[in-house]
C-alpha cells in the first residue's frame, strides 16, 4: 500500500510534526491572575545558566489597570523593576541556574483587584529549549527508500520553519485575545459609567422640571406658602 503524501512529505511524518510542536514549546506557559487589592502574587521558575526568559504581561482590568513587576534571581537580588504599569515585555539572561522569582504587585491599591495576563518563555541563547532534541525523533520513522526523492536538510528546515510560523501564530492569537478582552472590559466599563451618569441627569432634569413648575404654580397661588413670602419681601 502507498503513502500518502502532503507537501511533498509522508502524511505520516507532518502528522508526527503536529504532535512535536506540543512537547518541543513545553517551555512557554501563559496565565490570567486575579491580583488582590493590597496583594501580591509571585511565581518561580527554573531556569539554567545562560538561558533567557522572556515575560510579557499586561494588565487586563481593575482600576486604571496597571501594575507593579519585578523579577529576582535566586539569590534574590533584584533584576527588572516596573512601577505601575499596564504591560510591559522583558528579556533576562540567567548569570546563574536556579529558581527565579517574578511578582505582580498591587499592594498599593487598597480598593481594586487586577485581572493580568502574562506570558513566560524559557529559551536557549540559539532561541531552542531543553525539549528541541525530540525535532529528530520523526528521523527514526523515516524508511531510507523515502529519502530518496527528498533532501533530509532541506525537510528539516521546512518542519523547523513550520514549527517557528506555529509557534508565532498561536502566540499572536493569544495576545489578539488578551487585547480582545481587555478592549471588551474597557467598553463595558464606559458604558456602565455613562448610563449611570445618564441616569443622573435625567433624575436630575426631571426633578428641576418638578421644582420650576410648583414654583411657578405658587406665585399665582394666594394661598400658597411662596406667594405669600414672596408679597412679605416686596413689602
Amino acid at each position: 500500500m502507498s503513502n500518502m503524501y502532503l507537501y511533498g512529505y509522508p502524511v505520516y511524518l507532518v502528522i508526527f510534526f503536529l504532535y512535536n510542536i506540543q512537547i518541543s514549546y513545553s517551555s512557554e506557559y501563559d496565565l490570567t491572575v486575579d491580583i488582590p487589592a493590597g496583594g501580591r502574587s509571585c511565581f518561580f521558575e527554573t531556569v539554567k545558566l545562560g538561558q533567557f526568559i522572556e515575560i510579557d504581561y499586561q494588565v487586563i482590568d481593575g482600576g486604571d489597570n496597571d501594575v507593579s513587576f519585578i523579577a529576582q534571581s535566586p539569590a534574590g537580588y533584584p533584576l527588572v523593576t516596573d512601577i505601575r504599569k499596564r504591560d510591559n515585555a522583558h528579556k533576562i539572561k540567567a548569570m546563574e541556574s536556579g529558581d527565579y522569582k517574578i511578582c505582580f504587585d498591587n499592594s498599593f491599591s487598597r480598593f481594586s483587584s487586577k485581572l493580568l495576563y502574562f506570558e513566560l518563555i524559557v529559551e536557549n541563547a540559539d532561541g531552542t529549549n531543553d525539549n528541541a532534541k525530540n525535532d529528530d525523533d520523526w528521523m527514526e520513522f523515516v524508511k531510507a527508500d523515502e529519502l530518496l526523492d527528498m533532501s533530509v536538510d532541506n525537510l528539516k528546515e521546512t518542519i523547523a520553519s513550520m514549527k517557528n510560523n506555529f509557534a508565532k501564530s498561536i502566540q499572536q492569537q493569544s495576545m489578539l485575545k488578551i487585547f480582545e478582552a481587555k478592549d471588551r472590559n474597557i467598553m463595558e466599563n464606559n458604558c456602565s459609567k455613562v448610563t449611570t451618569w445618564s441616569l443622573i441627569f435625567i433624575s436630575v432634569l426631571i426633578s428641576t422640571g418638578i421644582l420650576q413648575v410648583v414654583l411657578i404654580r405658587s406665585l399665582f397661588d394666594e394661598k400658597s406658602t411662596v406667594h405669600k413670602l414672596m408679597q412679605k419681601l416686596r413689602k
